[in-house]
């Protein structure tokens, strides 16, 4: 088992590489759907392609775009907000999300830790005796976690867009966790 003072911190942020290639698919999707919305695909004696010309091929190209456009230009506006330092940071003391909370909170009221399947997430359940600490979220004051502020089943970590993998992610949190508690 690795030794609560073995374990360095570690900070990650967002990949800017990975936010432009959510950028590019966005874009590519977009146009698409701008394709089919406004017929600029010719699809006269296709077959089954012609029907992408009806009004069916016409709504969806219409639903695409803006879907497709709104994710666009978050991620847009993702890129260029992206902050200078680190969004969380993992230490032998706890785990500090910045976009939830400025404090740390520490691996002894984190009970457990998952990951939803399909899911670029982490859920941190809180233990009973995070029901009594109060963080002070950084746009709202004061927050409790216990009070299901952030989510029934515990806090959410979102993990879209980092400079890790939604899997190891977990399994470093669970052996920073797990080393805390053997400490």
């Amino acid at each position: 088992m690795t030794s609560n003072r073995d374990l360095p911190t570690i900070e990650l942020g967002y990949s800017s590489l990975r936010i432009f290639g959510m950028i590019g698919a966005g874009i590519l999707m977009t146009l698409t759907s701008a394709c089919l919305a406004f017929q600029w695909i010719p699809t006269e004696g296709l077959g089954l392609a012609g029907m992408l010309k009806s009004a069916v091929g016409v709504v969806a190209g219409y639903v695409g775009l803006l879907f497709f456009g709104v994710a666009t230009a978050a991620a847009i506006w993702l890129l260029l907000k992206l902050p200078n330092g680190p969004i969380v940071t993992i230490s032998r003391d706890g785990i500090c999300d910045k976009r939830i909370a400025e404090e740390v909170i520490p691996w002894k009221l984190v009970a457990d830790i998952s990951q939803p399947s399909g899911e670029r997430l982490l859920v941190l359940r809180l233990s009973r005796a995070a029901d009594h600490v109060v963080f002070h979220h950084r746009l709202k004051g004061p927050v409790s976690l216990a009070k299901g502020t952030f989510s029934v089943n515990g806090l959410r970590i979102l993990t879209i867009g980092f400079n890790v993998t939604t899997e190891a992610l977990l399994q470093t949190c669970r052996t920073y966790h797990a080393a805390a508690r053997t400490a």
